[in-house]
């Protein structure tokens, strides 16, 4: 997972870990999880080319049976995508977020 640059990478990277795993079904790495990712969500986040939520990769990765060094590897990828995307800055046509002080702040 290290190797991963993109959010389709990182999903193809959690789907080959899922083959590798066994493929068990949605509904028993739920249950691994205890329900920690509904099954439906864990579908999903597996069949988006979209960057899922951080606790949805590590369910994927526990609900697969992998090790807490596993959980840790894919979180540190889901993290480089995640910064590198927030660095791009909004897509066009997106409106950009501003940060106004508080009432405090602007003194």
């Amino acid at each position: 997972p290290l190797a991963v640059r993109t959010p389709a990478d990182l999903v193809a990277a959690l789907q080959h870990y899922r083959e590798w795993a066994g493929k068990p079904s949605f509904r028993v790495m739920a249950a691994r999880t205890r329900q920690k990712a509904a099954a439906s969500t864990l579908c999903t986040a597996l069949g988006s080319g979209e960057l899922p939520r951080l606790d949805v990769v590590v369910a994927v990765i526990a609900g697969c049976g992998g090790s807490e060094e596993d959980q840790r590897r894919f979180a540190t990828a889901w993290r480089r995508i995640q910064l590198g995307q927030l660095a791009a800055g909004p897509a066009v046509g997106e409106r950009a977020l501003r940060v106004v002080p508080s009432a405090a702040e602007a003194g």
